[in-house]
């Protein structure tokens, strides 16, 4: 969802969407999810248009990112 509001210009929807699966994914320690929930963020910070923040953020999933396909995500982004 959060990249369908992306793709709308949403930015409140994309920033509580990544949000939600960044504080799930870490309660339930799931890396790969964090990975989505630091890139969905991302996105929501380029319609705000505060890059230094969506690029802090891409950085972060690349750190902790374990799984080379959802890197990927991150690497395309950038």
């Amino acid at each position: 969802m959060g990249f369908v509001y992306y793709i709308q210009g949403k930015a409140k929807e994309v920033y509580e969407n990544g949000k939600i699966i960044l504080e799930y994914s870490q309660r339930h320690s799931n890396i790969r999810g964090q990975v989505m929930g630091y890139w969905i963020l991302g996105f929501g910070y380029i319609l705000e248009g505060n890059h230094a923040a969506c690029m802090e953020c891409y950085e972060k999933a690349l750190q902790i990112s374990s799984d080379p396909f959802y890197s990927q995500f991150v690497k395309l982004a950038f």
